[in-house]
């Protein structure tokens, strides 16, 4: 199978993928019922698409702040968002939405970078979510919908894709690490 054929007005654009939800991400759900967060009191949702976690974590009293350098509210100054010490770092479906390999690298290498004491990543492994019409891309390993791109993990590719992590939830069709 080849290189997706990306038309010409086609973006990289993966905020197209976050969704409007009413309420907390299923990650975030699980981490609140499971006592994730004891002790924490501030909290990066990196890639916080439509900030409905933020929303939620400070709902509570959680000092969440949210970074997504492809939402509308980005600004440059958020980069100093990076520089900062949290408690705890999050990152709910990002990773599945990244165009290529190298860029999921440097993703991943920005993100272990941000001092924290934990690093929880939630990502996609619905297989059957998958539709006929996506185009794979061998290369990157992922799939190109149309309008954005989307790769799922499985067990076998987690070290590969992330290094060294524990599984605190695996459900059908997500998956939530703890990066080490």
């Amino acid at each position: 199978m080849g290189e997706p054929q990306l038309k010409n007005s086609f973006i990289y654009n993966p905020f197209i993928t976050a969704i409007s939800r009413r309420k907390m991400s299923a990650p975030l759900d699980f981490l609140l019922k499971n006592n994730h967060f004891e002790n924490i009191k501030t909290v990066l949702d990196f890639g916080a698409g439509r900030m409905m976690d933020v929303l939620e974590l400070n709902k509570i009293g959680v000092k969440c702040r949210a970074y997504d350098k492809y939402a509308d509210y980005y600004s440059p100054s958020d980069e100093l968002l990076l520089q900062n010490e949290y408690d705890l770092i999050m990152s709910n479906y990002v990773f599945n939405t990244i165009q290529t390999k190298k860029d999921h690298y440097k993703t991943l290498k920005i993100f272990r970078k941000i001092k924290s004491k934990r690093k929880i990543i939630s990502i996609r492994n619905d297989f059957n979510a998958i539709k006929k019409e996506w185009i794979y891309n061998e290369s990157n390993e992922c799939f190109f919908t149309g309008k954005s791109f989307q790769r799922f993990f499985n067990i076998k590719t987690l070290n590969r894709w992330f290094g060294n992590h524990v599984i605190l939830e695996k459900k059908s069709n997500y998956l939530i690490l703890e990066l080490l």
